[in-house]
């Protein structure tokens, strides 16, 4: 039996759980859209990945910091209309990924691109 079946399986021969309103009801209670069943098996195939932030200390409940990692990159896409070739879209998402790095690092991305270029050797930043 899967983990869907077994659940429901078990759902309904516990009387006793039905008569206190468990919770769980919500979730196995019979769903009358085909898209809300398909979602309530996604979220109980998976519901050992939810809310891992509540038993990893240190981990953060939002991709907030992700988000405005890529914040300027994206930015620069709407205002200049993206890149037209792949070619371009991979050649932006390297000079974002040095830029942030820089930044990050407390150095001049224009600094660092303009050494690079001329080959003078580049220092790596030691971690703070």
């Amino acid at each position: 039996m899967g983990g869907w079946t077994a659940a429901r399986s078990w759902r309904s021969s516990s009387s006793r759980r039905r008569q206190q309103g468990a919770p769980s009801d919500l979730l196995f209670s019979p769903k009358t859209n085909a898209a809300n069943e398909r979602l309530a098996q996604h979220l109980w195939a998976h519901r050992g990945d939810l809310f891992t932030f509540l038993r990893q200390p240190g981990l953060d409940a939002t991709n907030w910091r992700a988000e405005l990692a890529i914040r300027f990159g994206v930015l620069l896409r709407k205002v200049w209309g993206g890149s037209r070739t792949w070619a371009g879209a991979r050649a932006q998402s390297v000079l974002m990924s040095v830029w942030r790095t820089c930044w990050q690092q407390g150095r001049s991305a224009l600094g660092f691109l303009s050494q690079l270029l001329r080959g003078t050797p580049v220092a790596p930043a030691l971690p703070p």
